[in-house]
């Protein structure tokens, strides 16, 4: 809940999808501070879906952080490798992950890692 967090005078948020998706929080935060609270409640919206369509994946206790995990590895940012006890997912949940990103309009891969030289 950045938005409310920031109105109600929070300086900022610890939000683990602003590594994956940084655009959306930062328009979060840009609407904040410039007041417009009816452009940073859509915003903050659109994390919400983005969070439930994403976050619930396989149904596993550590889902949040494998499907973050594995946006990274889509985006080229990481492996999709988990520290144990947690294990990634199988095929078709990273099927799942890219069909789902791509009904929200946000694509597996960052324009701007494109041109990065292989790792």
């Amino acid at each position: 809940m950045l938005a409310e967090s920031l109105f109600s005078g929070g300086d900022g948020g610890v939000s683990g999808g602003a590594n994956v998706w940084p655009e959306l929080y930062t328009r979060i935060f840009a609407l904040t501070e410039a007041g417009d609270w009816p452009g940073a409640q859509a915003a903050q919206a659109r994390v919400m879906e983005v969070s439930r369509k994403v976050y619930s994946i396989g149904g596993y206790g550590s889902t949040v952080t494998k499907a973050l995990k594995m946006a990274l590895d889509l985006q080229g940012i990481c492996g999709p490798a988990m520290a144990l006890p947690h294990l990634g997912w199988d095929e078709a949940a990273r099927v799942t992950l890219r069909r789902e990103l791509s009904a929200l309009g946000l694509s597996g891969t960052r324009p701007e890692l494109q041109e990065c030289p292989a790792k």
